[in-house]
């Protein structure tokens, strides 16, 4: 432990990285997920396939495709959404789309044995040991809207009767303009997924959703059913996201504008690339779960605000923060708060530790408006002094 002292603003950005860091899926994880994303996608558009005929499109959405995915906790998994996209005319019904795409992954003996029908996708139930699902979407494209809106089949009752409008590329894009992450993504008949960034090479806004989805996993871990999805937490911190550059400030920022949308009173939440896709559904139909996010999103507002006032006191310990972390974020922080202090001690010793005179937080560059205003913190020499 170095010293019972906690430095404030940069240290806590750092334990907060240190977070994030360990919030990432294993590289193991993401070949898994890659190589089964790879099969899977090779099946569908294979020469040959009853599906070659339709141009087949396919592509990644969702977390793996925005780089939030978090590690899941014991017994849950993370999902991989794929997207086939067929070029067919508006004269399809949604059912025969959705049992073209079925049919095909059926004929291959290794996928009939995982599969099950959901209500928008055709789900591959992976084993255990890979805490992963990968969900197929059949989809055609939305000639009425155009561009990368696509029509997805619906299962509102026990048939496929309905389609449902989305624009998974659209939100993509949004998302990436919000956080002014211009990574550009190949485009071909079958879309690779996105290679997994370092942490440390992560916007701060990816940073912040995937340490509120971790608040989420944490805080709901009892009662899942009233969790609220990841897409509509991802939906709000990007639209509260104000160009913060660390992760620190970007979860500040957006937790204030997700107290207000709470107190708002609105459940409709729609996709801001497809402004007729409803994204709250959960909401909607289930009052319950709307309330569970209002009330524990104040809670962890109030939670966090009381990290940065431990922070930031005079008589701030490393333990007092490291506990008030700990209850929100889990395990993950246990690690964090020791890379921290590591991370210190190398800076202290190699001489380039500086302490703030007026607060006496720790800097680890000299990056102060003036070098008047910090003084250098001695190495320890371990010699008596």
């Amino acid at each position: 432990m170095i010293g019972t002292r906690f430095p404030a603003d940069e240290e806590l950005t750092l334990i907060l990285e240190f977070v994030a860091a360990s919030l990432q899926i294993t590289q193991t994880q993401h070949d898994r997920a890659d190589t089964a994303y790879n099969s899977v996608t090779s099946w569908l558009g294979a020469e040959g396939s009853p599906l070659e005929g339709y141009d087949p499109l396919l592509f990644p959405q969702g977390s793996l495709r925005l780089g939030t995915t978090v590690k899941p906790l014991k017994k849950t998994e993370f999902d991989l959404d794929v997207v086939c996209l067929l070029r067919m005319n508006g004269g399809a019904t949604p059912g025969e789309v959705y049992e073209l795409v079925w049919d095909r992954m059926w004929s291959h003996k290794t996928y009939r044995s995982i599969m099950e029908r959901m209500p928008r996708c055709i789900r591959l139930n992976y084993a255990e040991d890979s805490q992963f699902h990968l969900d197929i979407v059949p989809a055609i494209p939305d000639i009425s809207k155009g561009g990368t809106f696509i029509r997805i089949p619906e299962r509102p009752s026990p048939k496929l009767s309905t389609w449902r409008t989305s624009n998974p590329k659209g939100y993509a894009f949004w998302f990436e303009r919000q956080m002014v992450y211009l990574e550009k993504y190949a485009r071909a008949q079958v879309e690779p997924l996105p290679v997994q960034d370092s942490s440390a090479k992560k916007p701060a806004l990816s940073k912040a959703v995937q340490l509120i989805k971790r608040w989420r996993d944490v805080w709901f871990k009892d009662d899942m059913h009233l969790a609220p999805s990841s897409i509509i937490l991802t939906t709000l911190a990007a639209e509260q996201y104000n160009g913060e550059a660390t992760c620190c400030d970007a979860l500040t920022n957006i937790l204030e504008g997700m107290v207000v949308f709470a107190r708002s009173n609105r459940r409709d939440l729609y996709n801001p690339a497809n402004r007729a896709e409803l994204i709250s559904e959960k909401w909607v139909k289930d009052e319950a779960a709307y309330r569970a996010f209002c009330d524990r999103i104040v809670e962890f507002r109030d939670k966090w605000q009381k990290v940065l006032d431990t922070a930031r006191s005079p008589i701030r310990g490393i333990g007092d923060v490291a506990k008030l972390l700990y209850e929100l974020f889990g395990e993950p922080v246990v690690g964090a708060i020791k890379k921290a202090e590591e991370r210190v001690a190398k800076s202290r010793d190699s001489g380039n530790l500086y302490m703030e005179r007026t607060s006496g937080s720790l800097i680890t560059s000299l990056s102060a408006p003036t070098v008047s205003s910090v003084s250098k913190v001695r190495p320890n020499t371990f010699y008596g002094e």
